[in-house]
């Protein structure tokens, strides 16, 4: 009870009460009496005027149990170092006539007032009422508009004319035959490990475990391609999970059978597509050098075992004991591998991250407020400083989480891959509040 009188009470309207309970050695920032020492004072008057009965358990609640349960609220506020003034009694007039509603105290008088002032309120609140960037209101407006966009292609009606249904499926038949030109062959594994049988290394683990996934995802889009284009051929019957799949090509949208095989995205087919190209290509290269060191983390399936491998490979060159190394991170000056004037042994750098919640300021190297309009900005390549944890120090510097999408973390939880290291001259709490994070995948 004594919370509500504090928060819910205007102070011009109703002063604070700064009490010293004598018979306790606390000291509180403001005390209203003990809800007990009320009732003891205005019982007779509350049983007589609001013509109630208080129950015996509601009573003794009120007097014995409640008052001792507020009262602790208070005391993580006991003896702060800040608070050395000695609280002080100010004149408190109590309650008006009319308080006690339906056995609740209750500001009746105040309703008007609240109710004006609720009405002078605007019906539209810009992002900047709640210290939010005007780029927060374009972000939410554009995922609800694609939210709205992807539930309206589910309600759509799934027949048609049959003109409409032969050129429907003579798009998706040259859509089909597209796709299969794009998929590449599949990844010899056992020639892989043979070729690094004698340099194995924890990267060398990292990629035979992403080889065997990229084969899997291929031989699933190889295998029901070929289906979908016999069903539509009539050759076979259709299957629910076939007519699925006709759907979500006709729609430009990626089928949930390919998603279930392939890293977390939120791409149209057609970006997925360039991306999967994108992924072979750093494969391909993988697999010729035997370690890159400038990688896209997008296209793993899984970034966060590539990053351990780098923290494993300088455990031991170093000597350090496992359990206490980690990394952290550096935003270089170079935009791609052609600006790199350093030579690129031992060190390991990122590319293809995006900013969300904030700009980078290339010239100064930190952290700024967005441009209007601009969502996410294209970082520079990022290094990765594998260190003996006692030895980092990132005194000003954000820790901002890394997620694959921009929806950040899924139902279960997952999507965080790591903690980037961002220099900022202002203090880190601005970009907290914004929701400055890294993303792996652009939408």
């Amino acid at each position: 009870m004594k919370e509500y009188f504090g928060d819910f009470v205007f102070d011009h309207l109703q002063p604070f009460h700064f009490f010293n309970d004598r018979n306790k050695s606390l000291k509180y920032d403001y005390f209203i009496p003990e809800l007990r020492d009320f009732l003891s004072a205005k019982r007779r008057w509350l049983l007589k005027e609001a013509n109630i009965t208080i129950e015996p358990q509601i009573e003794y609640n009120f007097e014995h149990v409640l008052p001792g349960k507020i009262s602790s609220l208070f005391q993580r506020n006991i003896n702060v170092d800040a608070n050395p003034i000695e609280p002080q009694q100010f004149d408190y007039q109590f309650l008006s006539k009319n308080v006690l509603f339906n056995q609740f105290f209750h500001y009746s008088i105040f309703r008007d007032f609240y109710l004006a002032y609720i009405d002078r309120l605007p019906l539209y609140s810009p992002p900047d009422v709640l210290g939010l960037h005007a780029n927060a209101e374009i972000n939410y407006l554009t995922k609800t508009a694609f939210e709205i966009y992807s539930n309206m292609l589910d309600l759509q009606p799934e027949q048609h004319d049959i003109e409409d249904n032969s050129s429907r499926e003579q798009f998706v038949l040259s859509l089909i035959d597209d796709i299969l030109q794009q998929i590449p062959p599949k990844n010899d594994l056992n020639s892989i490990k043979q070729k690094f049988k004698q340099v194995s290394t924890p990267l060398t683990i990292v990629l035979l475990q992403e080889i065997q996934r990229f084969n899997l995802l291929t031989s699933i889009m190889w295998k029901s391609l070929n289906e979908l284009k016999q069903a539509l051929n009539g050759q076979i019957s259709f299957s629910i999970q076939l007519e699925e799949i006709n759907k979500h090509l006709y729609h430009g949208q990626l089928p949930s059978l390919w998603r279930s095989y392939a890293p977390e995205t939120k791409k149209s087919l057609g970006n997925w597509m360039e991306h999967f190209q994108r992924r072979n290509q750093q494969y391909e290269k993988w697999i010729q050098t035997g370690e890159l060191k400038i990688i896209n983390l997008s296209g793993l399936h899984v970034p966060e075992s590539y990053l351990a491998a780098i923290v494993q490979i300088a455990a031991r060159k170093n000597q350090w004991p496992l359990d206490k190394v980690t990394f952290y991170t550096n935003v270089t000056k170079w935009q791609n591998i052609d600006d790199v004037d350093e030579s690129l042994q031992s060190i390991c750098l990122i590319e293809g991250l995006y900013l969300e919640g904030a700009g980078w300021d290339t010239t100064n190297h930190c952290l700024t407020e967005q441009s209007n309009k601009q969502l996410i900005q294209m970082m520079p390549l990022i290094k990765i400083i594998p260190s003996e944890t006692y030895r980092t120090n990132m005194t000003n510097y954000l820790l901002a989480p890394a997620y694959v999408t921009s929806n950040r973390r899924n139902t279960m939880g997952t999507g965080l891959v790591f903690e980037a290291n961002l220099y900022s001259k202002k203090d880190i709490s601005h970009w907290i509040l914004n929701g400055v994070c890294l993303l792996l995948n652009n939408d």
